[in-house]
């Protein structure tokens, strides 16, 4: 099989203008003679593009695909270069917030601006069609970033940021056997009804994902995660900030592990009546940064061992105990080679001191150690080399 990967962007060196120029310069058939992977990988920049009413923007359409020859549109610096950055790659930054422009600004991006109502951004019509580690966001009103159109089976879009004013959908997984994985969903429109953040039907998987609507965007009506027919699954996945509903009813019966706001998280293993603001580390329209905080209910909830190794900014999600949601929390890490422990009193000289950590290993030993020191309970701990006279004022330095 081979591989074709060319670049979508505005500079002289790239091979297409525009995703509609890229997918259009694909061959009819991708499976025959030779079986191809066609590649689109984006620049680090924010594209932009018109629709009509009750259209689409750009469309990927009329191509013959199948499992391992299809069209696969994404940003990665690994086979084209720097410039082509998702937002992925700024996770590290100190102003990266989880939501479009997430890289503050960087990050290949799509946005859709006009007053055009009612107008998709990307469909997806050609089956096994792939878009990952991409932002989209459509300010249309009532506008959705991604619909799988007719014919568009078999998709599969992950690690994807998505913005929009959605009627009906913002990611639609609407037909048969599509999969959203690891993406994060955003509804800031203030009004209308019947909206979604993800919408499915028939044989439609959704996992670790997150919908939310910003705490301060009123009158939002709709349901978060949104069930049309058939047999749909969402599993691991959080929903928080919708009026009608976080969640639709008649999901599968094998959708389990999710969070909401409301009370209609589906599965045994649900968690319900979350606090939306105790969850992310921002949740107002302008400031909005959807990363799980510290002390979050979604935290070491989801379901063991689902295969899914990475979250949204490819950060390893543990095999036991993940979070709940696109965005896996991951604590600060403690070098227990630096831990020291001391007590003074009264000015005698009196100290209690523990040697470095001989491995610097981290493990359930080390942090039970030191949240007995830190506590003052466990005085004769493991590496304690002594205590000399009375204790008076606690100090602690790890």
């Amino acid at each position: 099989m081979a591989t074709v990967t060319e670049t979508i962007g505005s500079d002289v060196g790239d091979d297409h203008v525009d995703i509609d120029a890229w997918e259009d310069a694909q061959p009819a058939d991708l499976t025959s003679p030779t079986p191809t992977l066609a590649v689109g990988v984006m620049r680090d920049e924010e594209h932009t593009g018109a629709g009509t009413s009750g259209g689409s923007a750009q469309d990927i359409d009329g191509h013959t695909t199948d499992a391992s020859s299809f069209l696969r549109l994404t940003a990665n610096t690994d086979v084209k270069g720097t410039n082509y950055k998702s937002f992925i790659d700024f996770k590290d930054d100190a102003n990266f917030k989880l939501r479009y422009g997430a890289g503050v600004p960087g990050g290949a991006r799509v946005r859709w601006q006009s007053g055009v109502a009612a107008s998709i951004g990307l469909v997806l019509r050609d089956p096994f069609t792939e878009v990952s580690r991409l932002m989209f966001k459509n300010d249309y009103d009532y506008g959705g970033a991604i619909q799988t159109g007719s014919g568009g089976t078999s998709c599969t879009i992950k690690k994807c940021i998505c913005e929009g004013q959605a009627n009906s959908f913002i990611i639609d997984g609407s037909n048969s056997s599509n999969t959203v994985e690891n993406c994060l969903v955003i509804n800031s429109r203030s009004s209308g009804t019947s909206r979604a953040g993800i919408k499915g039907s028939y044989g439609t998987t959704i996992q670790f994902c997150t919908t939310v609507v910003p705490d301060d965007i009123a009158g939002n009506t709709g349901n978060g995660m949104n069930m049309l027919g058939g047999s749909v699954d969402v599993s691991n996945s959080a929903s928080l900030g919708w009026e009608t509903a976080d969640f639709d009813t008649g999901f599968a019966a094998g959708s389990n592990y999710n969070a909401s706001e409301d009370t209609t998280a589906p599965g045994a293993n649900a968690v319900k009546s979350r606090i939306y603001a105790d969850q992310f580390e921002n949740i107002d329209d302008a400031t909005a940064d959807f990363r799980v905080k510290l002390g979050s209910g979604l935290i070491d909830v989801a379901e063991d061992s689902t295969g899914i190794v990475e979250d949204i900014v490819e950060q390893i999600r543990p095999g036991t105990d993940p979070t709940i949601g696109c965005w896996e929390f991951i604590a600060a890490g403690i070098d227990t080679r630096q831990k020291r422990f001391s007590m003074m009193g009264f000015g005698d000289g009196t100290y209690i001191h523990t040697k470095f950590e001989a491995d610097g290993t981290i493990d359930a030993d080390d942090r039970a150690h030191l949240l007995d020191l830190y506590s003052g309970i466990a005085l004769a701990a493991p590496e304690e080399e002594g205590i000399i006279g009375s204790l008076g004022l606690l100090g602690v330095g790890l």
